[in-house]
């Protein structure tokens, strides 16, 4: 997506044709721990991991339109998973 639009935009600067459009990107990540303990033997085996949900959006940048911007917001979840075994 990101590669497309750069470009566009510089095929419109070099023949000096259509009017190159700035974007601005927006990236959630949503971040949950997992533990995961296996109690079926003698010895308590734990492996601890983390699942993500990523969401990605795209807007034309309207307050300074000649400057691109990424903001990535991480979110950490308070609350972890345990799953026993």
């Amino acid at each position: 997506m990101v590669k497309e639009d750069a470009h566009a935009n510089r095929m419109a600067i070099i023949g000096q044709e259509g009017n190159p459009v700035h974007f601005n990107y927006y990236k959630y990540i949503s971040i949950v721990p997992h533990i995961f303990m296996d109690t079926s033997t003698s010895d308590q085996v734990d492996y601890r991991s983390y699942s993500y949900a990523l969401t990605i959006n795209k807007k034309p940048a309207e307050l300074q339109p000649e400057l691109n911007m990424v903001m990535m917001i991480f979110e950490f979840s308070p609350v972890s998973m345990s799953i026993t075994k």
